[in-house]
């Protein structure tokens, strides 16, 4: 953990990653019970909803904490929200 940022930012990052982790988990869990014509699609999907969210939790500590926001957004930009 960068032991730059402030402590309330550091606890939201992790939080973050925590809730992450176990969306990812649990969609890889579900993989198994996936039907239709392309289960992988349907993991993949999960899996990119949960970074999105993980980035737009990030964005909301960083607004927070005075936290620059511009990785977090361009995260989102990578994934296809266009940065929000």
């Amino acid at each position: 953990m960068d032991t730059s940022l402030n402590p309330a930012m550091a606890a939201a990052i992790l939080a973050a990653e925590q809730q992450r982790q176990s969306a990812q988990a649990a969609a890889r869990a579900e993989y198994a019970n996936l039907q239709g014509p392309d289960p992988s699609s349907t993991l993949t999907a999960l899996i990119k909803q949960s970074d999105i969210q993980y980035y737009r939790s990030l964005i909301v500590a960083a607004l927070a904490n005075g936290q620059t926001v511009s990785p977090f957004k361009q995260a989102l930009v990578a994934l296809g929200t266009g940065g929000s």
